[in-house]
């Protein structure tokens, strides 16, 4: 975990909300996103930010205990962890089902709430576009996206109010060196 900055916790009123597909975040990674180095940074902006981690898993295994460790320390962190089961296919492939919905209702629960200035989105997929042109539509809610360079929807990208790159410097984190033992 990083450190030099603080979580604030949801005891203030909410004011933005950062939403985020952690699909997208393992495809589009061009290095490895500190996850609350950049809540922090948005918390700086905002007086209450939610944070949403929405992922998928294959009901047919466990979840890595690596990853069971980062939805922990993301839990303690503030974040609130949103999984769904993925689907198998007669094949035995798995597919994503339910996340991109969930992530999209949570976009408009907040579009909808008038404390809400900002929701901000970690996602590439344009499978969100009906949600965010239905919320810039109805609601005065600034969209951002906040993502890498790569794999975003160039109509998402037009959809959105604004689009903010992920910056190694700020929201990025040293992989974790071995220890020696």
């Amino acid at each position: 975990m990083s450190e030099g900055f603080t979580i604030k916790r949801y005891n203030s009123k909410l004011e933005a909300a950062w939403l985020i597909d952690i699909g997208y975040v393992v495809k589009a990674a061009s290095f490895k996103l500190d996850y609350f180095k950049t809540l922090a940074e948005l918390q700086a902006k905002h007086t209450a930010v939610h944070a949403f981690i929405f992922n998928g898993f294959d009901p047919r295994n466990e979840i890595d205990s690596g990853l069971k460790s980062f939805y922990n320390a993301a839990t303690a962190m503030g974040f609130r962890i949103r999984l769904h089961p993925m689907l198998v296919d007669a094949q035995g492939r798995v597919h994503q089902k339910r996340v991109d919905v969930d992530m999209a209702a949570h976009l408009m629960l907040h579009a909808t709430m008038p404390e809400v200035s900002h929701v901000y989105l970690t996602t590439g997929d344009s499978d969100l576009m009906p949600a965010v042109e239905l919320a810039r539509e109805k609601f005065k809610t600034s969209l951002i996206l906040l993502t890498y360079e790569k794999n975003v929807s160039n109509d998402l990208i037009t959809l959105c109010t604004g689009h903010q790159l992920f910056d190694r410097t700020l929201h990025g984190r040293d992989p974790i060196q071995p220890t020696n033992r």
